[in-house]
């Protein structure tokens, strides 16, 4: 065997924590990490990486009308990749209609068990972990 990349099994350490052979590293954070690999033979190397947060796509309208399709304002992989995330959606007057996290179902359209009009609602999101405060405006559709 060429043992120029090491002679298995590896071990892996992340940030300097314990070594593991799984090289199957889960629940990073997004930021800066140092990579330690060790092999059979004691042989080792480090390096540095970076997890980078995937991006938030937020969607511009959704449309309630129990069809299947678009029923709930929804960021798509919020629940997976940010479930602590912090939504809060106003009315056009500023009126807080409901604040929800990123691992539940997102917004059905209504306020108090009430149909909310064909309009412009504001959203914050909140994403604490990597720091970051979203802000803008979606349409409701009723069809």
């Amino acid at each position: 065997m060429d043992d120029q990349f090491g002679t298995p099994n590896f071990r892996y350490s992340i940030d300097g924590g314990e070594f593991t052979e799984d090289p199957h590293i889960k629940d990073l954070t997004y930021t800066n990490h140092t990579l330690t690999v060790v092999d059979s033979k004691g042989c080792s190397v480090e390096d540095t990486f970076t997890a980078m947060a995937p991006p938030i796509i937020i969607p511009i309208w959704f449309s309630p009308n129990q069809d299947g399709e678009y029923d709930r304002w929804v960021v798509d992989g919020i629940k997976e990749t940010y479930p602590e995330a912090e939504f809060t959606i106003y009315d056009r007057w500023g009126k807080k209609l409901v604040e929800y996290k990123g691992a539940d179902e997102g917004w059905d359209g209504k306020y108090n068990g009430t149909d909310m009009p064909t309009t412009d609602y504001w959203y914050e999101l909140v994403v604490r972990e990597i720091d970051k405060v979203y802000t803008g405006h979606f349409t409701l559709i009723r069809r």
